[in-house]
């Protein structure tokens, strides 16, 4: 198991990653990157395209989205 937080105690999972204490307006910053760098080596590991969609095969890239302004719903 792994544990990612601040003031964790050792025995608190198999892998503990100790994170620093910040100011609130960056605790997004801790949330978010140490498991986003820890499910991108699981990728690795599995042999996975870390970069690759697998789910989506289409980027939307302006503001209408998949549904335009003509579409009937």
């Amino acid at each position: 198991m792994l544990a990612i937080g601040q003031d964790l105690p050792a025995s608190a999972g198999d892998l503990v990653l100790q994170i620093p204490s910040l100011p609130s307006g960056w605790q997004f910053v801790l949330d978010i990157i140490p498991i986003q760098l820890a499910s991108e080596c699981l990728a690795r590991l599995g042999n996975q395209n870390c970069d690759g969609f697998r789910l989506c095969s289409y980027i939307v890239e302006d503001e209408g989205g998949l549904i335009g302004p003509d579409t009937k719903l």
